[in-house]
């Protein structure tokens, strides 16, 4: 149960730090740059996501 605590609630603090980087960004007039952070981490989010998915799967 500790871990699903854990996990759960450390998605929230990684969530939360995303944005303020990105926000940060844009207040430094880095547009771009916060537009692209987030596009990537969202992508590559997804990707290593399905990889654990592939591997859960295989593994099992």
């Amino acid at each position: 149960m500790l871990f699903l605590g854990v996990g759960f609630l450390g998605g929230f603090t990684t969530f939360s730090t995303m944005e303020v980087e990105a926000a940060t960004l844009l207040r430094h007039k880095k547009k771009d740059i916060s537009f692209l952070y987030l596009l990537l981490t969202l992508v590559f989010g997804l990707i290593s996501a399905y990889i654990g998915i592939i591997l859960g799967e295989y593994l099992v």
